[in-house]
């Protein structure tokens, strides 16, 4: 949990990633904020779904400014996030996979290597 004005409940460790992969991307780019708080500015925008408005005022920077840099650091954590085609080919253990926030048990099973998300019969997928 780091604070921003108020408390946002985001481990450290995941600041501490975003914060990484912004320097690994950027470098020693010349902005208005440090890495770090550019990481803060992204998470607070994606976990507390404040305004531009209020993520500008809490850090002291312009709304477009914080649109900048909240929109720059989702596109920079993108080019890490894998391709939908590797994401529903890689099978979880338990049966399970995770799209866009909703867990959903996998009960389907592919019925063409060409086509793997597809669904083909209904018996449950075990590895």
């Amino acid at each position: 949990m780091f604070s921003y004005p108020a408390a946002c409940d985001v481990e450290e460790e995941l600041l501490e990633l975003v914060t990484m992969v912004i320097v690994a991307c950027d470098g020693d780019r010349s902005c208005k904020l440090r890495p770090y708080d550019r990481a803060r500015c992204a998470l607070v925008s994606l976990r507390k779904h404040d305004t531009f408005e209020q993520l500008a005022a809490g850090l002291a920077i312009g709304m477009a400014t914080a649109w900048r840099y909240v929109n720059h650091t989702i596109g920079q954590l993108a080019r890490f996030a894998p391709s939908l085609t590797e994401a529903l080919t890689s099978h979880h253990a338990d049966g399970y996979m995770l799209l866009d926030g909703t867990v959903a048990a996998t009960d389907r099973v592919a019925t063409s290597p060409a086509c793997p998300w597809a669904a083909g019969s209904s018996a449950t997928w075990r590895p």
